[in-house]
């Protein structure tokens, strides 16, 4: 068994199960809830119980048309499921998005961006780098992360046996 270091603060994979940080494995419902934490919110709150509903709200979609790939309308459509407020009208209208260190692409090319990454079907090897240029895009006001999880399990074909993707850029930046 591999000793735990150095381990990030909310998740880690391994294997085919997603583990807290304490190593425990973790269900569907339970991997919505720590995905809500790792994005700041507090489970203590209506705030981030909301955010707990929604998202499970957003995979019970996903798991609904688990046969298809993800499109754009669909994507759009669990980003609103997600943020259901900041995303009501779809993919974001502000320009100068900041994403950790850097600004994400202008809210005018997200279309054509997310027009583009869908027409990308990826193979198993190739959903992590699918789910990093989601991240780069940032196609919502908010929500992002919480969709790329989805997205990402999605294409794996395991929304009901969830994986975390590896943080790319830090801590709370995915």
């Amino acid at each position: 068994m591999k000793e735990w270091v150095n381990v990030q603060p909310s998740f880690l994979q391994t294997g085919s199960r997603c583990l807290s940080a304490r190593g425990f494995l973790v269900n569907v419902s339970d991997f919505i809830r720590l995905e809500v934490q790792h994005q700041g919110f507090d489970l203590a709150t209506k705030r981030g119980l909301t955010r707990v509903e929604w998202m499970t709200e957003a995979w019970r979609a996903a798991e609904a048309g688990y046969l298809d790939f993800p499109n754009i309308g669909v994507i759009e459509h669990l980003g609103k499921l997600i943020e259901h407020e900041k995303n009501r009208d779809g993919f974001r209208s502000a320009v100068n998005v900041r994403v950790g260190t850097r600004f994400a692409p202008h809210y005018g090319d997200v279309q054509y961006l997310m027009e583009l990454l869908c027409r990308w079907k990826p193979e198993l090897d190739e959903c992590l780098e699918w789910y990093r240029c989601l991240e780069i895009i940032h196609p919502f006001e908010d929500g992002n992360g919480r969709v790329g999880k989805i997205l990402y399990n999605w294409w794996l074909r395991r929304l009901d046996d969830p994986v975390m993707p590896p943080n790319l850029w830090g801590q709370g930046v995915a």
